[in-house]
């Protein structure tokens, strides 16, 4: 589904309620790679970002008092027409906007927002904003669907997501270059990486052989974390 403008919110809304709607795994995965794959590089960042609850700005600025004073009073669209670039505005906008005059800013900024969106679009948008995307679709199972997607590895788009810091930049990276340009990425000085978790090897021999001859090795003891 696509607008003279580019990608139509009203697709990833969709899968967005289609992934809720489902238990299966793979259902979810094939739902969310088809939508990323029709993204492209072009608009896939949102997309990964939206569909994993998240919002590439961070934080708003804007919650229920100032939702509740706008998006009830709007009546939907009738038809779908707002694409991803227009809501990145909208939200960037949204994000930039502060100090004296930024309530009225806002409450217009988000008038003519959901004032163009669908009963669907105004509902995402407002978990979107909230930080409250239900949909079953967590991180996890977004890096499934953005390596079938861009048809590498898995653990490749792992392994790039965890040193970028960001599944949104990995996914543009794998659908632009495919695994050679998820190769490229490495730690950077500053930048922080994702949460991880050891990986066991077979033997010492293994391990070396997949980290190279400069490593470092520690003793380690193990233990329980409780939590009353």
């Amino acid at each position: 589904m696509r607008h003279n403008d580019g990608v139509l919110f009203a697709e990833v809304v969709a899968v967005s309620t289609e992934v809720a709607g489902t238990r299966s795994r793979t259902a979810k995965i094939t739902a969310l790679a088809a939508v990323i794959r029709a993204a492209g590089p072009a608009d896939v960042r949102p997309v990964v970002a939206w569909l994993s609850g998240e919002l590439l700005q961070g934080r708003l600025g804007t919650g229920w008092r100032t939702l509740a004073r706008t998006a009830p009073a709007l009546t939907p669209a009738a038809e779908p027409e707002l694409t991803i670039e227009e809501v990145i505005t909208a939200l960037d906008e949204l994000a930039g906007t502060s100090g004296a005059g930024s309530v009225a800013r806002r409450d217009a900024v988000l008038t003519a927002l959901f004032g163009r969106a669908t009963a669907a679009e105004q509902r995402f948008l407002v978990g979107l904003i909230t930080g409250e995307v239900r949909q079953g679709a967590l991180a996890g199972v977004v890096t499934d669907a953005v390596a079938r997607a861009a048809e590498v590895p898995l653990e490749t788009v792992r392994r790039a997501a965890m040193l970028s810091g960001s599944l949104p930049d990995t996914a543009a990276a794998a659908l632009r270059g495919g695994a050679d340009e998820l190769a490229g990425f490495g730690l950077e000085v500053l930048r922080g990486v994702s949460p991880m978790l050891a990986s066991p090897a077979e033997d010492v021999a293994s391990a070396l052989a997949d980290l190279g001859p400069d490593v470092s090795v520690e003793y380690k003891l193990d233990g329980a974390t409780c939590g009353l």
